[in-house]
């Protein structure tokens, strides 16, 4: 079974998140000693003190002492959990809640409570006639050997014997834990990390394997220390087993970014956050704008409360395509589109795949342009592409040469009506204007494209010219700084983010969902009846957009 301990602090101030941690084991020890799974160093908690043990799906709760433990308001040395019990040992309330296979154990330690008064007698060491600096030294001694001096001896002294070494405590007692699986391969050595014995992890140890590590803020803008030499070691523990090499709790962000104007001197434009339901601001889409001097897209940020129209160059209505009686074919079939037939994920499920007129739109939309010739088809493409498809389909051969060269030079031309040209070439350039304004202006292109008509250029020849399509660009990351996982909400229906997608009938409409779509599933940790979401859910740490970290930078920097 999966338990998942999750931890509060009563202070004066209110109630404070300690941390979670998820272990999946058959049972959580409580009491004052380090090997327990819940500590509580409190007068009366015994080094063991108690057992919650699981059994067939059964809960059991068992006390270590004779004294028993309080669950619910009375004294037990034994009993099964049920869902909302309250087990009380010292200052500490531990809440059962039981969801599914998992078992969450909200542990609250009351830091307000006054500790209970001590036995005025107490039995000293000197009353038992031993001499307290003695036993001291002769301890201290006795776990320097074990701990430090055969440890040593074993790993760095060459010239000992085999049979020495063979029973000599290994450096592996210095371990404070087990090693996570990805760096099981070299959990023996420890020289792997600790270049410096019994010195902390220094960066450039890491570095050695994981070569390219982002910054997490451009250097020039943000040279605080915090930042640009931070150790790996604060977010990446080591020795914690199967839990992730990545710390989760949220603190590590705030520590910077609930003051983030004082932090940075007032060298930046975010927001101070505190928490993700109350002071997290709105977030912003990353959204495309036509720049019709420079012939490019210029990119700007838009708050997704009141985002604006999107301009992506098409005519599409979601209703249309969405429309319960869906559509019916020539030979009376009849289909009904849903979300998922165009926007399928990519491998892994974090994001769409593009959206393309051969894959997604052509089985409907065709693109054939001559009616007494419904199997002829021109390719999805530039003006010039589609003139020169006509032409060859067609048999205009006279025109091909003219509209190969007029598409090479990407520049009006003198026209194709020359001194000498033939009647026979004016037929076909008659016959091509004409398939082509079928297709481009009266049912092929404009169906889902602006289109724009140059009579003038038309007129003179320059048919490659004649015509315009306003650029297309099809956004498919909408936020910057932030990670959105499709994989991770597969189990909800589509229109239950992008809730407009069915009566939307304009492709300007924003149907990405805004933030507070997202906190009516996801709270911040601890909160009841909501998903715990921490900061690195959505946000990564290392953005290569800022440039990389440097070994030789960092090669001194062990803990700040």
């Amino acid at each position: 079974m999966i338990f998942q301990i999750k931890r509060f602090r009563n202070t004066h101030d209110g109630r404070v998140e300690d941390g979670e941690v998820a272990l999946n084991q058959e049972h959580i020890g409580i009491g004052a000693s380090n090997e327990q799974d819940i500590i509580i160093e409190w007068p009366g908690v015994r080094l063991r003190h108690a057992t919650i043990v699981e059994q067939g799906g059964q809960l059991t709760l068992r006390a270590s002492t004779k004294a028993g433990v309080s669950c619910n308001g009375k004294t037990v040395t034994e009993t099964a959990l049920k869902n909302s019990d309250n087990i009380v040992v010292g200052n500490h309330q531990i809440q059962i809640v039981i969801d599914s296979d998992q078992l969450t154990l909200e542990v609250t330690a009351d830091e307000t409570a006054s500790a209970p008064a001590q036995p005025r007698y107490q039995t000293r060491l000197a009353h038992t006639g031993f001499s307290k600096r003695r036993w001291s030294w002769a301890l201290l001694i006795l776990i320097g050997t074990i701990f430090f001096a055969a440890p040593y001896a074993s790993r760095y002294l060459e010239d000992l014997p085999a049979e020495a070494n063979q029973y000599l405590p290994t450096d592996t007692l210095w371990n404070t834990g087990s090693f996570h699986p990805a760096h099981q391969f070299f959990a023996e050595d420890c020289s792997q990390c600790h270049q410096t014995p019994f010195m902390q992890v220094k960066n450039i140890a890491c570095m050695d394997c994981h070569e390219n590590v982002a910054t997490h803020a451009p250097a020039a803008d943000f040279p605080q220390q915090e930042i640009q030499q931070a150790p790996c070691l604060s977010c990446h523990k080591e020795h914690n087993g199967n839990n992730e090499l990545i710390t989760s709790d949220k603190q590590l962000c705030l520590d910077c970014h609930s003051e983030i104007e004082t932090f940075t001197n007032g060298s930046t434009e975010q927001q101070p956050v505190h928490d993700w339901v109350k002071t997290h601001p709105d977030i912003t889409f990353r959204m495309a704008q036509w720049d019709a001097v420079a012939e490019d897209w210029q990119w700007t940020q838009k708050n997704a409360a009141n985002p604006g129209p999107e301009q992506s160059g098409l005519l599409f209505p979601h209703d249309i395509h969405l429309r319960a009686e869906g559509f019916s074919d020539d030979n009376g079939i009849t289909t009904v589109l849903g979300c998922g037939d165009c926007h399928q994920p990519e491998p892994g499920g974090k994001l769409m795949q593009p959206i393309n007129m051969e894959q997604h739109c052509e089985s409907c939309h065709r693109l054939d342009f001559d009616a007494e010739q419904p199997d002829l088809f021109v390719r999805h493409g530039d003006i010039p592409a589609t003139l020169r498809d006509i032409a060859g389909l067609k048999g205009l051969d006279q025109l091909k040469p003219d509209l190969e060269k007029q598409n090479r030079a990407k520049a009006p031309q003198s026209g194709l009506k020359r001194p000498g040209k033939s009647r026979e070439y004016k037929r076909q350039e008659m016959t091509l204007v004409q398939l082509a304004d079928k297709l481009i202006e009266k049912r092929g292109c404009v169906t889902c494209h602006s289109v724009s008509r140059d009579s003038n250029a038309i007129e003179k020849g320059d048919l490659v010219n004649g015509w315009k399509v306003e650029p297309v660009h099809i956004n498919r990351q909408w936020i910057d700084l932030a990670e959105f996982d499709h994989s991770g909400h597969s189990s909800m229906d589509c229109v239950s983010c992008h809730t407009e997608a069915e009566h939307s009938e304009k492709a300007s409409d924003v149907l990405i969902p805004a933030r507070d779509n997202c906190t009516s599933c996801h709270g911040n940790p601890g909160q009841s009846d909501l998903t715990d979401s921490q900061c690195i859910d959505c946000h990564s740490y290392h953005l290569p957009q800022h440039g990389w970290l440097s070994p030789e930078d960092t090669a001194e920097q062990g803990a700040p």
